[in-house]
C-alpha cells in the first residue's frame, strides 16, 4: 500500500511540474503576442477607442500573465501564495476585464449608430471611463485583500460574494449582454447593407464598423467562455465542494484563463486587416532585416579571401 501511494504521489508530481511547464509556455507566448500586438498599434498610430482599449488590455494581459503562472508556480513548490502577489494578479485582471467590458459597450454603440457614433464616443470619453471604473475597482480590490489580511473569516462570511459580484459579476454580465446586442445589430446591418441604396461612403463606413464590430466580439466572447468558469470553480472550492485543487478541473479552468490573456493576436490576425498587415510588416521587416545583416557578413568574408 506504501509503495502504491509513493507511485501515485510521484505521478501526480510529474503531473503538476508538466503543468506548471504549460502553464508557463503558454504565458510567455502570451507575453511574445500581446507585444507583438503593442508595436503593431504604435506602428500604425491609428488610436481609435477600440486600439486604445486593444492597447490597455494588451498591456494588462502581458503583465497579468507572470502573476497568474506564479502562484500556480508557488503551489507546485508547496508555498504559501503571497497575498501581494494575489492582489496585483487581480488588478490586472480587472483591468484587462473593464477593457473587455468597455470595448463591447462602445461597439454596442458604434454598431447601432454607425454613421454618428464618433460625435458621441471618443476617446477621450473611453479614457475618463476606463480610469473611473479602475479606481472603483482597484480600490474595492485593495480593501479586500487588506481586510483578508487581519480577519480572513469576516472576509470570506460577509464579504465574498459581494466581492465577486463586484469585480467580475457586473462586467461579465455587462459583456454577455453587450455580445447579445452586437449579434443582434450585426444581422441587422448585413441586411441592411444588401438593400441600403445610400452612397458608397456611407456603406463603406458602415461595412468597417461591422468589420471591427465581429473582431470585437470574438475577442470578448473568448473572453467570457474562459473567464467564467474560473470564477464558478472559485465559488465551488470556497464552499469546499471541491477540495483537490490539482484536480482535472482546476487544470482545464487555468488553462482556460491562460489561453484567454494568450489568444487575442491569432484573433487580431484572424478577424482583421489591420492587426493582419501589422503582423505580415513586423515579420517582414524582422527576417528582412536578419536576411541582409547575413548577406552583408558574407560578403565580407567573401572579401577578406
Amino acid at each position: 500500500m506504501s509503495t502504491l501511494g509513493l507511485g501515485e504521489g510521484s505521478i501526480g508530481a510529474k503531473q503538476s511540474l508538466q503543468n506548471v511547464v504549460i502553464f508557463w509556455s503558454l504565458s510567455v507566448f502570451g507575453i511574445i503576442g500581446n507585444g507583438t500586438t503593442l508595436l503593431v498599434l504604435f506602428k500604425g498610430k491609428l488610436w481609435t477607442s477600440v486600439n486604445i482599449l486593444i492597447l490597455i488590455m494588451s498591456i494588462s494581459d502581458i503583465l497579468a500573465l507572470p502573476f497568474i503562472t506564479s502562484t500556480q508556480t508557488q503551489k507546485f513548490l508547496g508555498k504559501d501564495i503571497f497575498w501581494l502577489t494575489t492582489l496585483v494578479r487581480d488588478i490586472f485582471i480587472t483591468s484587462s476585464c473593464i477593457s473587455a467590458m468597455l470595448i463591447g459597450m462602445e461597439r454596442s454603440f458604434a454598431i447601432r449608430n454607425p454613421l454618428k457614433f464618433k460625435e458621441k464616443w471618443n476617446i477621450g470619453l473611453t479614457v475618463k471611463l476606463y480610469i473611473l471604473i479602475l479606481v472603483i475597482m482597484v480600490t474595492i480590490i485593495i480593501v479586500k485583500h487588506v481586510f483578508s489580511q487581519f480577519d480572513e473569516a469576516f472576509v470570506d462570511g460577509y464579504m465574498y460574494v459581494t466581492y465577486n459580484i463586484l469585480i467580475r459579476g457586473i462586467p461579465f454580465t455587462v459583456i454577455l449582454v453587450t455580445n447579445i446586442l452586437l449579434a443582434r445589430e450585426l444581422i441587422k446591418t448585413n441586411r441592411f447593407l444588401t438593400v441600403m441604396f445610400n452612397p458608397k461612403v456611407e456603406q463603406e463606413r458602415m461595412r468597417q464598423e461591422a468589420a471591427i464590430t465581429k473582431m470585437v466580439m470574438t475577442v470578448t466572447s473568448v473572453y467570457f467562455v474562459c473567464m467564467v468558469p474560473g470564477r464558478l470553480l472559485a465559488g465551488i472550492m470556497k464552499n469546499y465542494l471541491l477540495q483537490n485543487e490539482l484536480s482535472l478541473f482546476f487544470s482545464t479552468i487555468t488553462y482556460l484563463e491562460l489561453f484567454n490573456f494568450s489568444v487575442n493576436t491569432i484573433i487580431y490576425t484572424m478577424t482583421s486587416s489591420f492587426f493582419r498587415n501589422g503582423y505580415r510588416q513586423l515579420m517582414v521587416s524582422f527576417f528582412g532585416c536578419r536576411f541582409k545583416k547575413k548577406t552583408a557578413e558574407m560578403s565580407i568574408e567573401i572579401t577578406r579571401f
